[in-house]
């Protein structure tokens, strides 16, 4: 459960300016969740994950700190829900305006703040990464 500066920075700072991956050394913008993935789970794979293309904040860090071409980053969870694709339409210029700005706060601030500290003390954090050397014919 995100905090509520971290729901509002993505509803009104990150979602609407749409998907980002780097794609030969460049960034590139794409929809938010045009790409799924299958994460293995767990120390022997015997688990999996759905997740979907988000622009996270590693793939600024990846691109700065190494020389990989593509990188694209995952959120973990199923397609991104409708109020994605919603804030993505609009884009910021229509999401940043003081009614829509007001409803997402409105909706944001509706909700519990973050998780309660059980919660968080149950919770683990799972970073993945994949390289791949695509340059190599099969």
């Amino acid at each position: 459960k995100a905090s509520h500066g971290t729901a509002l920075s993505g509803a009104l700072h990150i979602i609407p300016r749409g998907g980002l991956a780097r794609q030969n050394s460049s960034m590139t913008p794409e929809a938010i969740g045009a790409h799924s993935k299958r994460f293995p789970l767990g120390t022997k794979g015997d688990g999996v994950a759905d997740a979907f293309s988000f622009p996270a904040a590693e793939l600024l860090a990846a691109t700065h700190t190494t020389s990989v071409p593509n990188i694209r980053t995952f959120f973990l969870g199923p397609a991104p829900p409708g109020l994605f694709k919603a804030l993505e339409l609009l884009g910021p210029r229509i999401v940043n305006t003081w009614p829509i700005r007001a409803l997402v706060e409105k909706v944001v601030r509706r909700e519990p703040s973050g998780p309660t500290p059980e919660q968080a003390a149950a919770v683990t954090m799972i970073t993945s990464g994949e390289a791949v050397d695509e340059s190599k014919e099969a």
